[in-house]
């Protein structure tokens, strides 16, 4: 793959030991489908809660190893007919990489992920305003392949024991809050951009 991002080089220079030989940089878009577990949360928000992000991933390897270092953020977009959401997610852990000798190959990074979701929605007319959120903590992995052109396909799976919930409605002035602690878990595919740097 052609070598170009000379800023990229310098800011990975700085954050990240020099001593590393080679960093893959993937830049793309994922389709992340949530699932609800708990039937109050379902009648609720629903049974499943999609979650649209651009994402950055960057798995860093030190000389002539093929285990390394792994973190991605999510920057999440979503809405439906009647609210939008907007919120971050991030997969931190080591990185496994499994290269081909045409520049090509997979990378599998296993780790612990957390995110959280923010939204609502309001309605002059019926006077109403919704208010959902939803922070997360669990556990996940990316599967990513790369081609020798730099097109990637990936999956994601996690599983977020630790979910919390909130829901809020009001109403003419009549406000109803529900909170609840839930388990949670979503599978995503994503398209992407990777490119590799040595220094």
């Amino acid at each position: 793959m052609k070598k170009k991002s000379f800023l990229y080089l310098f800011l990975m220079m700085i954050v990240i030991s020099p001593l590393s030989a080679r960093d893959y940089l993937s830049l793309g878009f994922t389709v992340d489908l949530g699932f609800n577990c708990d039937e109050e949360v379902i009648d609720k928000m629903g049974l499943m809660f999609p979650k649209p992000s651009i994402f950055i991933g960057v798995n860093h390897y030190k000389e002539n190893e093929t285990t390394g270092f792994h973190i991605d953020g999510n920057i999440i977009l979503s809405h439906d007919k009647n609210a939008f959401y907007m919120g971050l997610s991030s997969l931190i852990g080591p990185s496994f990489l499994f290269p081909f000798e045409n520049e090509s190959g997979f990378i599998i990074s296993p780790g612990l992920s957390a995110g959280f979701i923010l939204g609502g929605s309001s309605d002059e007319e019926k006077n109403t305003d919704t208010t959902i959120g939803q922070a997360y903590l669990g556990i996940g992995t990316n599967v990513m392949y790369f081609f020798r052109s730099g097109f990637s396909i990936g999956l994601s799976l996690n599983y977020y024991p630790l979910m919390f919930v909130y829901h809020s409605n009001e109403e003419n002035n009549i406000i109803n809050k529900f909170s609840k602690r839930e388990n949670y878990f979503s599978i995503g595919i994503s398209i992407a951009y990777t490119d590799w740097f040595n220094y």
